[in-house]
């Protein structure tokens, strides 16, 4: 039996710019350029899976040599513009650097580039995941990319953009593809399935489109998924969010709410239940505890902006929301959410799963029982020590220290713990400091528990629950650093000083290595012998 069926992802792939969806400021800035014959001689594309790198990369070499481009759009009926599409055009060489890593790889490329393009206007060379290229293949190829001969054209497609060196970065017209919002892969999706004859509900499409994560190509291959799942053979193709959800190893909305709101309500039998029931439906553990997290920032979200305008969620589910958002705090949800997400790595490494989850939701309606954290602490602080003996002694499980106003002031609490003292000076990098929460950057060679260690730590010495969350932002420079940046400026200022700089000029091989704060008049009782030790080395 011969096989031509062509998968949805492959059948409804943009061909000019103006299919292309979610990305209009790259379509714009593309455009314009060809109108006005400013084409950069490289373009580096970057974004998730599925988003359009290698279809637009594609696309501007189409709308570059079509025969009879339509308002600077490839035609895509001339001879050029199907063979681009059919992958068999001479002077359009698209290489896969994932298996094509090495030198000669590049080097072969190089060559080719000198001579002129056969039938096209251009030589185009279309590079998918370059990143995957070697550090040598990357060097050979920086003077040609830089000085490229004037007909030939390099496109370059990565997922991993921090893994192209900043020398290609530097070389190279950068265009950052976004994932396609939902509502745009929605209404892409309905024109599909309409134009297949397929009746989908706006549920099913929702949950999709939601599992697609912003792909194009992800969404598609799910919603070829479901067509498959849903076809009996019987006529018309009806796909619904019940099979929907079985194929995806869902869990319906309305349990995830109903299990988060008797987790969060410490009724943990009945959490456990319902888990069990979601989990008999075929549902995946890892989906539901993903799917609780998602629960988590909504109600989060609308807490702090209750006019919330999203199309992933419907009406009902901000309804339902905005119910948990009144009864529950800032603090309740943000642990909720710490507690969610380490059990959701949990869940994936575990010998069971399921058991994994129902730790999970045990963790969760356990961290419900405690009592705020802010008036325990403060209640445990307003406490007077107890007498003993007939002296003041502070029992050991009483802090005795308050939050300190900076990140410095917090570290230096620390110097009780020789080690995470040491650490928090050397490899830590404070990006924001709002007690008793900070935003931290770490360095790779600290160990996974250290974040947990120092929250910890932070609460055994203040009483107070700590949020200590890892950023990737940059940070300020390390205390470590800082001090050693100090000690520079006052070696750099002493240095200056007329009487050391007559030393250090006399002395070829003298330099200062450390300064001792002198009172002024000491310094300058000193000056004259240090003059006259000076002339007496000249002479």
């Amino acid at each position: 039996m011969t096989n031509n069926y062509v998968v949805l992802a492959r059948k409804y792939r943009p061909q000019t710019f103006a299919e292309l969806i979610g990305q209009q400021a790259l379509v714009r800035t593309l455009t314009n350029a060809i109108k006005t014959n400013r084409v950069h001689h490289a373009y580096l594309l970057t974004g998730i899976r599925g988003v359009g790198k290698t279809t637009t990369a594609r696309i501007i070499a189409k709308a570059l040599n079509c025969l009879d481009p339509q308002d600077y759009e490839p035609c895509g009926k001339c001879q050029s513009c199907t063979d681009i599409a059919a992958d068999r055009h001479i002077d359009i060489i698209e290489m896969d650097a994932a298996s094509n890593t090495g030198v000669d790889d590049v080097r072969e490329i190089i060559e080719n580039a000198k001579y002129a393009p056969n039938t096209a206007k251009y030589k185009v060379y279309i590079i998918d995941e370059v990143h995957m290229l070697s550090k040598n293949a990357f060097n050979a190829l920086l003077k040609t990319l830089e000085e490229p001969p004037s007909k030939v054209i390099f496109i370059f497609a990565t997922t991993e953009l921090r893994k192209v060196p900043v020398t290609i970065l530097s070389r190279c017209q950068k265009f950052d593809l976004a994932r396609v919002s939902t509502e745009q892969l929605i209404e892409h999706l309905q024109n599909i399935a309409a134009k297949e004859g397929i009746e989908i509900s706006a549920d099913a499409l929702k949950m999709i489109v939601t599992a697609g994560e912003g792909s194009v190509r992800d969404s598609l291959s799910l919603l070829d998924q479901a067509i498959a799942y849903s076809n009996k053979g019987e006529g018309s193709i009806q796909v619904d969010d019940a099979t929907v959800r079985q194929m995806i190893g869902m869990a319906d909305k309305q349990s995830i709410f109903h299990i988060f709101e008797a987790a969060l309500s410490a009724n943990l039998p009945q959490a456990l239940k319902l888990y069990n029931e979601a989990c008999k439906t075929s549902a995946e553990p890892k989906q539901i505890i993903r799917d609780l997290l998602e629960v988590n920032h909504l109600v989060t979200r609308i807490k702090i902006t209750p006019q919330l305008d999203d199309a992933t969620y419907t009406k009902d589910d901000t309804i339902r929301a905005g119910e948990f958002a009144s009864k529950l705090s800032i603090s309740v949800l943000s642990y909720a959410w710490q507690i969610l997400l380490k059990g959701m790595a949990e869940v994936d490494i575990a010998p069971n799963p399921k058991q994994a989850g129902e730790m999970v939701l045990i963790r969760l309606a356990h961290m419900t029982t405690l009592p705020d954290p802010s008036k325990l602490s403060s209640e445990t602080r307003s406490q007077k020590p107890e007498v003993r003996n007939g002296s003041n002694s502070t029992p050991e499980s009483v802090p005795t220290q308050s939050a300190p106003t900076s990140f410095a002031g917090m570290v230096e609490m620390f110097k009780v713990e020789p080690l995470l003292y040491a650490r928090l000076k050397a490899d830590v990098s404070m990006v924001s400091y709002k007690p008793p929460a900070v935003e931290v950057s770490l360095s790779d060679n600290l160990p996974s528990e250290f974040v947990g260690q120092v929250a910890a730590k932070l609460k055994e010495f203040t009483g107070q629950n700590w949020l200590v969350t890892i950023v990737k932002a940059t940070g300020q420079s390390t205390l470590k650093q800082q001090a050693i940046d100090a000690k520079q400026r006052q070696i750099n200022a002493a240095s200056e000083i007329p009487v050391v700089a007559n030393i250090l000029k006399a002395f070829d091989t003298a330099k200062v290595v450390e300064v001792e704060d002198l009172n002024k008049t000491t310094l300058d009782n000193n000056a004259a012998n240090i003059n006259n030790i000076t002339q007496i080395h000249n002479n």
